[in-house]
Formats: C-alpha cells, sequence, structure tokens
C-alpha cells in the first residue's frame, strides 16, 4: 500500500478478516468411578482439552463450563454433578448462545459403560444427555437455532450414545464402538498416562486447523495403530481389521456412526464444513517436533531377545524436550483395569533415549535389554514431546518379528499358474460370471 502523488494513484491490496464474537461455547465433563480409576489420567486429558480450545483456538474462559473433580486447576467451575450438569445444558447455555450465537462443544472424558456415563456417585444415561440436548436446542432462538453441536464422547461404550445424541445439526463423535473399551494413551514424562487417547489425537488434530471429519480420521488412523491386536480376522465385520477400539462419527442423523468417513456416503460432508474455534484462515498453525523416520521392520532369530537397531529421527532435534519409544506385544491380550468401566491400560515399559547414542542425525536406543522374549510379532512405537507446546508427537512405529523355534521358511513354490489353469477355472465359471477380472494367479507352496 502507498499514498497517492502527482505520479502514481494509491493502491491496496484488500485484506479479509473474519470477525466473531465469540469463538464458540464448551461443556467439558470428567467422569470418574468410585475406585478412582485413572483419574490422574483423565484429569490429565480433560485439562489438554481445555489448554487447546482456550490457547490455541480462542475459546474464553468465560465461554466454557468445566466440571472437574480437581477445583483449584485454571478454568474448573465446578465439580460433576448432575444437577449442575442438567443446568447447564438447559439453562445456562442456553442463555449465552441466543445472546451470543455459536457452535457448541461437549467433550465428555471417562468413565462409561453402555448407556451410561459415570461422575461418582451419579451416572447420567444417553437418554438423559438427549433429553437435556433436546431442551437445549428446542430453547435457542434467531440465528442460534442454525448452530452446531459437536459431541466428543471419550469413553469406553460411548458409541451406545449415538442413537439417542443423534439429531440435526449435531455431530456425534465417540471414542469406542458400541461395545468396546476404549485405551489410555502413551506414558507422559510426569508419569502419567494420556487418558484417552483418540481425544488427545483428535484434538491435537484440531488445533492445526482441521476440519471436525478430517481431525476424526486422522485421529481414527492412530488410535487403530496404537490397539491393534495381531490375532484376530481382518476380513471380520464390520470394520474389517484387528485393531481394539474403533471410534465412530455420526453427522447425518441416521443414529448409526460411521468408522471410515473417508469411503462412506454422506456421513462426514456436515462435519468437514466444521472448524472448532477460530477460523484456520486467521490462525497461524503451530508446528510441533514430529517424528519424521524410523527404523524399518526388524527381523530377530528364535535366540535373540535384543536389538540395537531401534532409532528415529525428529524434525527439529532442538523441539523436543523427550524422546522415548514403548513396545507391545500383540500376541498379549490387554484386559481391562476395572470390571465396572474397563478402560485398558496397556502399561508399556516407556524407554527414553540415551544422548550418547545419537548417530549422524538419528536417536538409537542400545543396550535396552531383553525386550523381546516370546516369539511372535511387536509393535515399537515412538513418541517426542515438544518443548513448547509440550503436545505429544503422533505415534510412528516399527515392527520387530521374531522367529519361533522350529520355525522352517515354506518351500518352494511348485510350478506357474498357468494359461490352461487359468482357461480352467474361467470355464468352471462360464455361465455365473457376466463380468470378471484376474486379481491373483496363486501356485501352491508347503509350510511347516
Amino acid at each position: 500500500m502507498f499514498i497517492e502523488n502527482d505520479q502514481y494513484k494509491s493502491s491496496s491490496d484488500s485484506l479479509v478478516i473474519d470477525v466473531v464474537e465469540t469463538a464458540g461455547y464448551a461443556i467439558i465433563i470428567q467422569g470418574k468411578i468410585k475406585s478412582n480409576e485413572g483419574l490422574a489420567s483423565h484429569n490429565k486429558t480433560a485439562n489438554f482439552v481445555y489448554q487447546q480450545l482456550t490457547e490455541q483456538r480462542g475459546l474464553l474462559d468465560e465461554d466454557i463450563f468445566y466440571f472437574n473433580y480437581d477445583t483449584n486447576q485454571p478454568g474448573v467451575d465446578a465439580k460433576p454433578s448432575k444437577q449442575a450438569i442438567q443446568q447447564t445444558f438447559t439453562q445456562d447455555i442456553i442463555e449465552k448462545m441466543n445472546f451470543k450465537p455459536a457452535n457448541l462443544y461437549i467433550i465428555m472424558v471417562d468413565h462409561g459403560t453402555k448407556e451410561k456415563f459415570y461422575i461418582d456417585p451419579e451416572t447420567i444415561t444417553s437418554s438423559e444427555f438427549s433429553e437435556w440436548t433436546d431442551t437445549l436446542q428446542d430453547g435457542l432462538t434467531g440465528q442460534a437455532m442454525s448452530q452446531e453441536i459437536v459431541f466428543v464422547l471419550g469413553f469406553c461404550f460411548s458409541g451406545s450414545f449415538i442413537d439417542e445424541l443423534s439429531g440435526q445439526n449435531r455431530v456425534v463423535i465417540s471414542s469406542s464402538g458400541p461395545d468396546e473399551f476404549s485405551y489410555k494413551g502413551p506414558l507422559d514424562e510426569d508419569n502419567i498416562r494420556e487418558g484417552e487417547y483418540f481425544v488427545s489425537e483428535f484434538f491435537k488434530q484440531i488445533v492445526y486447523g482441521k476440519s471436525v471429519k478430517q481431525s476424526f480420521a486422522e485421529a481414527v488412523v492412530l488410535t487403530e495403530k496404537f490397539t491393534a491386536k495381531g490375532f484376530g480376522s481382518i476380513n471380520a465385520p464390520p470394520y474389517y481389521d484387528d485393531s481394539d477400539q474403533h471410534p465412530l462419527l455420526d453427522d447425518n442423523a441416521d443414529k448409526v456412526g460411521t468408522n471410515d468417513v473417508m469411503i462412506s456416503g454422506d456421513e462426514g460432508l456436515f462435519a468437514d464444513k466444521i472448524f472448532i474455534g477460530v477460523n484456520p484462515k486467521t490462525h497461524n498453525d503451530i508446528g510441533d517436533v514430529y517424528i519424521k523416520e524410523v527404523a524399518k521392520t526388524i527381523y530377530l532369530g528364535e535366540n535373540e531377545t535384543a536389538t540395537n537397531d531401534l532409532w528415529a529421527e525428529v524434525s527439529d532435534p532442538n523441539q523436543f524436550v523427550s524422546l522415548w519409544i514403548e513396545i507391545k506385544y500383540l500376541a498379549k491380550d490387554y484386559k481391562p483395569v476395572t470390571a465396572l468401566s474397563g478402560q485398558i491400560d496397556m502399561d508399556l515399559e516407556k524407554i527414553v533415549y540415551n544422548p550418547a547414542h545419537y548417530e549422524n542425525g538419528r536417536y538409537f536406543w542400545k543396550n535396552i535389554g531383553p525386550q523381546f522374549i516370546e516369539p511372535g510379532i511387536y509393535q515399537v512405537f515412538y513418541f517426542a514431546k515438544d518443548r513448547t507446546s509440550k503436545n505429544v508427537s503422533p505415534l510412528v512405529r516399527t515392527y520387530v518379528y521374531k522367529n519361533r523355534a522350529g520355525n522352517r521358511p515354506p518351500k518352494s513354490i511348485s510350478g506357474d499358474f498357468t494359461r490352461k489353469q487359468y482357461n480352467n477355472v474361467i470355464q468352471g465359471l462360464a455361465g455365473q460370471l457376466q463380468r470378471f477380472k484376474l486379481l491373483y494367479a496363486i501356485s501352491m507352496g508347503t509350510d511347516s
């Protein structure tokens, strides 16, 4: 831009700035069971959500109703109680949204069972949440009537809430399927595990300026990697994989959640237009440290129990405050911590890198002891913690295969799949298929 003079006319570029009265409203609820199982971890996740909404997405503290069992923490308004939460849904938030219309985000973090969310000594059912949300929407007027409501349900069996909460102008996200437990995340440097792995990864993507749909899809991929079992059929419906936890999303009011929104029909179209908090066009996305590259697949002999070949490269060596691995044995069946809620804490050992083992831009884990005792498949998860944001990076993994005693390679293939054999197969299918394509040509071998 410059001022007009006798030689030149003035000129300037247009700059579009989104001006909003408020970036949105939120209700954050930390749950609890009588035993207090996982309370510190769930507090960690709830606080993380609050911090991301206020520090990164522009929501104001006065626009967030935060229920947490530790009221001495920043932002916490009250301990969870059924009466207080109901009043927030059916009175307080209605007044705020009618005065300054904006979207509403409702985040709930453990514990749950089918159709129930625990705030010990009370419980709230999915039908009660549905009734309160109906009252909320019925009380909105003017522009507030068209505002979206986004549920992020981070607890075991949270998928069982979808059919009750599904509705117009609503996005319902569950961290797990109707019959599934949810998982805690990695062990942070404070020795407290992330309370809800999916919820944390979802909000990390939100902070990067991605839509609700995009953030959900990214968090699903990471969650399913983290909770892979290594056994069970990948051909089994409805998810066709070997993961133990499947987040779901419903945004078309059909009362059915979808796990893979990237290939679904109209599921996810509505959520793809929603950005939590400030518009990404007016917000500089942060750049947390991340794992760039890790060791390729490692194969161990039947008598080998350790390896010095695990390594990682990070995006910025000056930007991480901690770097570690956690090793998961896929043949192990990880059980719920308690019989009531059943959240799964894999309790994987955290192995921090040794600065002495830095070579040519790579951080190695050497002399870490016998970590691969049993034969089978192991996943090695790599994590880095950002020095500035304190966020833990998305996981990256290496597979380690430990050979079983007596296992021998399969015998050689007995010949090729010939054109004559191919023609015989096609003739056998004649009259049964109108169109066909040969996808695989298979010859037989023997494995002992």
